[in-house]
């Protein structure tokens, strides 16, 4: 399959609207020792991503509703700005990556092994 730059663009701006996520989950599963919690929390966040994406007008700040309103603008049910190549959900993804991560890190370090 031969990528053109608009499929390049979108599956990179699919796996920053991810980032946020990947780090929020990195972090609950440094808290819990049971999988089940992170995973649950994951997806319970998720399903209210999916109801807030479109309606609510402060889901850009949502990490989880990141992708899924990737996906609105992809098929222009959303229209939003671009600030700097990157839609607004995308710098929240990032942010929350970069703050969460660092945090995570802290965490890890403090974290006794029994």
């Amino acid at each position: 399959m031969i990528m053109n730059s608009d499929t390049h663009n979108a599956y990179n701006a699919l796996l920053i609207s991810v980032f946020g996520i990947l780090s929020i989950q990195y972090c609950l599963s440094l808290f819990f020792r049971n999988i089940i919690i992170p995973i649950s929390l994951g997806t319970f966040l998720m399903i209210v991503s999916n109801l807030i994406a479109k309606d609510w007008e402060y889901s850009v700040y949502f990490p989880y509703a990141s992708p899924i309103r990737f996906f609105y603008d992809l098929n222009g049910v959303l229209k939003t700005e671009v600030y700097l190549g990157l839609r607004g959900a995308e710098i929240t993804s990032l942010i929350t990556f970069i703050c969460v991560s660092i945090i995570g890190v802290v965490l890890f370090k403090t974290k006794k092994i029994n």
